[in-house]
């Protein structure tokens, strides 16, 4: 029995099902290995700088330079967040946006983790290894070291945006105000970019690792503004250039050519 469809057309649309998924397929691995390229050209900058040397160091060795590691894969796993959730049109087609979302949340939680790790190794390696000197240590690498204000601030606001993003706590708010909260998490992300730069050993000794952090960053914050601020603004901006007319619509009684007629307006 015939099912009304041509041989051609089935042929086609079959051939064109195939070539969206391959593509989507081909795209969800490209942004997967730019995701490990980007864990695997941080780790490198860590091994450049004698993170490995400095473990077998001394048991300050081990904590500082574990702390800056942790540091490290924890921001850039801040940055593959952010980018997730970007709004990029052949990331959400190739993943979709469900997935992302996951996504968004476990790589979220793996770098607060890692934040967390990190300010716990770098404060234990400053104390030399002295559990009497870590509050006093705390406080030392606060006030005294440029950008760590900026840092414990953006410490803070990364707090906030997860502690609000706990399931118990989201019920609790409305979506206007846990969607506010949630930007913080961009202003969190660049207050902690100064330190790294300005009191980082990596970044301190190597003008190539500086280039390589501004450059993820840069990218990062360019594709966000882009596509979250500038295309919208783009795309508003386009709508609003066409005037708006009044146009004739017949009244719904059906009345005759001669008669009244009710007016609305549409776009030109």
């Amino acid at each position: 029995m015939s099912s009304g469809v041509m041989p051609d057309q089935r042929v086609r649309s079959v051939t064109v099902e195939d070539s969206f998924t391959g593509s989507g397929r081909v795209a969800t691995q490209i942004s997967l290995a730019l995701a490990w390229l980007v864990m695997l050209g941080v780790t490198a900058l860590w091994v450049s700088g004698g993170g490995i040397q400095e473990v077998f160091s001394s048991a300050t060795g081990l904590f500082t330079s574990l702390g800056r590691l942790t540091g490290l894969l924890a921001s850039a796993a801040l940055l593959i967040q952010l980018v997730m959730m970007s709004r990029v049109p052949w990331l959400e087609q190739a993943w979709g946006q469900d997935e992302l979302a996951c996504g968004h949340r476990l790589v979220g939680l793996t770098s607060f983790t890692g934040l967390l790790v990190h300010i716990a190794l770098i404060t234990i390696g400053y104390a030399a290894a002295q559990p009497a000197r870590l509050w006093s240590t705390a406080v030392d690498l606060t006030l005294n070291y440029p950008s760590m204000l900026l840092a414990v601030a953006g410490t803070v606001a990364l707090c906030l945006v997860v502690f609000t993003s706990v399931r118990a706590a989201r019920r609790r708010l409305r979506y206007e105000s846990w969607h506010l909260i949630h930007l913080y998490g961009y202003l969190g992300a660049g207050l902690v970019l100064p330190h790294q730069l300005w009191t980082g050993q990596n970044f301190l000794t190597s003008p190539v690792a500086t280039v390589f952090w501004w450059g993820l960053w840069g990218l990062t914050a360019a594709l966000f503004l882009m596509i979250r601020i500038a295309s919208p603004l783009w795309r508003s901006r386009r709508a609003n250039r066409w005037p708006v007319l009044p146009v004739a619509l017949p009244h719904p009684s059906g009345l005759d050519a001669g008669d009244p007629v009710l007016t609305s307006t549409s776009q030109v």
